[in-house]
């Protein structure tokens, strides 16, 4: 055997390997995100649809491009971190100065992720270290 053949084989496992795993995951009712060969993101729900996960410029908004101090403002996260990010780091947003076009991201990624809870307008989550504490901090 070749060394071309030998890739090929290799290619033909991994791919098989990945659809098993994805086989998996849909049977425990997960959904998973893959990158296809154009670079587009998609995510592939356990009922067979799928759909493609719209990516946001965190330089786009000016709160959001503060809380992405630790990495590149110029390259797309998935709107799911967005929401991550502004969760997490809420008490650092000055509500007064969000411009309209981020207070809608926000509103949108809360309709999509907040499970009820909101944002704009409080202080935010308790901080992750209150939460091991819940009869000290209960409201």
């Amino acid at each position: 055997m070749g060394l071309l053949e030998a890739v090929d084989r290799q290619k033909l496992a991994f791919r098989q390997a990945v659809k098993d795993a994805i086989a998996e995951s849909h049977a425990l009712g997960l959904s998973v995100s893959i990158c296809d060969e154009s670079g587009k993101r998609w995510s592939l729900h356990p009922d067979g649809s799928r759909t493609e996960i719209s990516m946001i410029v965190p330089a786009d908004f000016e709160s959001l491009a503060l809380l992405c101090w630790n990495r590149d403002k110029a390259q797309p996260i998935d709107r799911e971190t967005a929401w991550a990010l502004y969760r997490e780091n809420w008490r650092l947003v000055w509500q007064d100065t969000l411009s309209a076009d981020e207070i809608a991201l926000i509103e949108s990624l809360t309709a999509e992720f907040g499970d009820g809870e909101t944002l704009l307008g409080t202080d935010g989550p308790p901080p992750s270290w209150a939460r091991r504490f819940p009869e000290r901090f209960s409201e």
